[in-house]
C-alpha cells in the first residue's frame, strides 16, 4: 500500500510536540514581557495581554503572527529571544519521536504546520532531526490548512498525491483537507488509542 510513498508530512502542534511549548509562548512568555516594559505585574499583565487577543477574530490570519503580536503589544524583545525562552516548556511525544527515528532514513520528511516557522525552526536544535523542509500556512498568511495549502506542498514538493502521506490531529486540517486534493492521510487520537506506535506498522 505504501510502496509509492516519497514523502511523510507531519503536523507539528499536538502531533509531534504537546501543546505546552506554544501555550508557554503566547500565554507566559508574551505576557512577561509586556510586564516587564510597562512596569507592571505579571498578573496585570496577563488580563491585558489576553483581552488584547480576545479582540482578534481566530479567522484573522493576525491571530497567528507572532510578529503582529509584538508590534501591537509594542515589546521591543527580539522574537527569537522570546522563542527561546519558550523552549522550557518543549515536550515532544515519545510516540512521534519513536515513528521518526525508524521512518527518517526510508522517507522524506517535512512539517506541515499553521503554527510560524519562526515557532518551529528552533525546535529542530532539541530533536536534533532533519526535516527536509517547513511549510507553514501562517508564513504564508493562510488561516487554517486548506486544500490549497496542501496544493501548494505537492507542487513545491514536485511529487503525485499518492506519493505522499500526512499525519496530524485535527479532522479537518489534517485528515479532510489533505484528502481532498488526494493525500492519504491518518489522524492521531491518543485520547482514541490511535498514536505513532498504531500506525508504524504501516511504514516499517
Amino acid at each position: 500500500m505504501l510502496k509509492n510513498i516519497k514523502t511523510i508530512s507531519l503536523d507539528f502542534s499536538g502531533t509531534l510536540v504537546t501543546e505546552d511549548y506554544l501555550e508557554y509562548f503566547w500565554k507566559e512568555v508574551i505576557p512577561r514581557a509586556y510586564s516587564l516594559k510597562e512596569g507592571m505585574s505579571l498578573k496585570e499583565a496577563k488580563m491585558k495581554v489576553f483581552e488584547e487577543y480576545e479582540k482578534v477574530s481566530k479567522t484573522d490570519i493576525n491571530w497567528y503572527l507572532p510578529d503582529y503580536w509584538l508590534k501591537k503589544l509594542g515589546i521591543n524583545t527580539n522574537l527569537k529571544e522570546l522563542v527561546e525562552q519558550s523552549l522550557v516548556a518543549l515536550k515532544f511525544y515519545d510516540d512521534a519521536l519513536n515513528f521518526i527515528e525508524k521512518v527518517k532514513s526510508k522517507f522524506t520528511l517535512v512539517i506541515a504546520s499553521n503554527v510560524s516557522s519562526s515557532l518551529i525552526l528552533p525546535t529542530f536544535r532539541v530533536l536534533k532531526v532533519k526535516f527536509y523542509k517547513v511549510y507553514s500556512s501562517t508564513d504564508m498568511l493562510i488561516v487554517g490548512k486548506p486544500p490549497s495549502f496542501y496544493g501548494f506542498l505537492l507542487e513545491d514538493l514536485k511529487i503525485l498525491p499518492s506519493q505522499i502521506i500526512h499525519i496530524g490531529d485535527d479532522k479537518l486540517n489534517d485528515l479532510e483537507n489533505p484528502m481532498k486534493v488526494g493525500i492519504k492521510s491518518y489522524l492521531i487520537d491518543r485520547k482514541g488509542g490511535i498514536d505513532f506506535y498504531s500506525l508504524l506498522k504501516l511504514f516499517v
